[in-house]
């Protein structure tokens, strides 16, 4: 019977950076074992979710990016992609198999939803580990304002009421969930602290927590889906508004790469909050992060060390673009992407050329 370790994130601890990874060294994998399969997706497992989340969420935007808009289409992914998961599995015949989608931390807010995902996976085994890396809720709050924007949303920056929404925040209470189905030794979690990372880095750390010894002296960090610094964040943000991801449920064509041309353009320091507003929400959940540590970690006292305030001198929040800054970002996109068509000109000229010269 082979051993499952399903990575569920969190978001922004690095999740990119280790499916990256994942998915581009399937010869190394097996090489010790391990099998990545790519039926829950070709590098980020979200089918994983997909098919666990209840069936009143079709109004998800992952459903909508897989096509699932109605209770028929759902029963008919969910078919197919048992099968197909299954059938992969099993094939590869490995002893050890690797997940990850860190979806299924932030979306998967149920008892039910997450013994759905259980039931699939204990088709292939009952030995199952899920790995999840938590960090401080204040990081965790400014990076999932900036994924969201770059997502779609279009509502400005706020602070959420902590005691109200899908708990992500909460880590004891999704802990719990999750603890409840599969017990409490098969959850294990890890600080995102590069201090404390092998390596310092999450790649390292996650092939040495799963029994796969880092196989280089050192794996580089990439950094997963930098943040855009503050003018290039409001700027996206009412481009949103004008030019929305999904059209008619379905992906919009007008917004071309926007989101990756804004990556390459940010110029700044990424968006940020003030230490108090930091620490206001951070307070929220100091206890909860202490029954995490004492329930999950055998640790007593705080989950997180305390932040050094001079590290957080300024705040984002609130703040306006000028008529200048719109400009000024919208002429730097506009350079970019005709370097870019110019590059993609140049490329296809020389295909043509070689294909001519082939036939001469």
């Amino acid at each position: 019977m082979p051993e499952i370790f399903l990575h569920i994130g969190i978001a922004k601890t690095g999740t990119t950076s280790l499916q990256s990874f994942l998915s581009s060294n399937p010869k190394l994998l097996r090489k010790h074992g391990f099998f990545y399969p790519k039926s829950p997706g070709q590098k980020n497992h979200t089918d994983l979710a997909n098919f666990a989340q209840d069936d009143d969420k079709l109004d998800d935007e992952l459903r909508k990016l897989e096509g699932i808009t109605d209770k028929n289409s759902l029963d008919q992914f969910r078919s197919s992609f048992e099968s197909r998961f299954i059938r992969e599995v099993t094939k590869a015949k490995s002893k050890k198999i690797v997940l990850s989608n860190e979806h299924c931390w932030n979306k998967l807010n149920s008892s039910s939803e997450i013994a759905r995902l259980h039931r699939l996976l204990r088709q292939i085994s009952n030995n199952i580990k899920v790995v999840v890396y938590l960090r401080r809720q204040d990081d965790l709050l400014v990076s999932a304002f900036s994924t969201a924007i770059k997502a779609g949303r279009t509502k400005k920056f706020g602070i959420p009421d902590p005691h109200t929404g899908r708990n992500q925040y909460n880590f004891y209470k999704l802990l719990d969930l999750w603890g409840n189905v599969l017990g409490d030794d098969n959850i294990v979690v890890k600080r995102f602290d590069r201090n404390t990372l092998t390596q310092g880095n999450i790649v390292a750390d996650f092939l040495d927590t799963i029994g796969l010894k880092p196989p280089y002296d050192s794996l580089p960090y990439v950094e997963d889906n930098p943040r855009l610094d503050w003018m290039t964040l409001e700027f996206l943000r009412q481009f949103n508004q004008l030019v929305p991801p999904f059209v008619d449920n379905k992906i919009n064509p007008q917004r071309g790469r926007i989101v990756s041309l804004l990556q390459r353009s940010s110029q700044g320091e990424p968006f940020d909050i003030s230490f108090d507003d930091r620490m206001a929400f951070y307070q929220h959940f100091v206890e909860s992060n202490r029954m995490v540590a004492k329930r999950f970690l055998r640790e007593d006292g705080d989950l997180f060390s305390e932040p050094d305030a001079a590290l957080y001198l300024k705040s984002d929040a609130g703040r306006e673009l000028s008529t200048a800054q719109t400009i000024e970002i919208a002429a730097r996109l506009w350079a970019q992407s005709q370097v870019e068509s110019q590059n993609l000109t140049h490329q296809i000229g020389q295909k043509i050329r070689r294909l001519l010269g082939r036939k001469s």
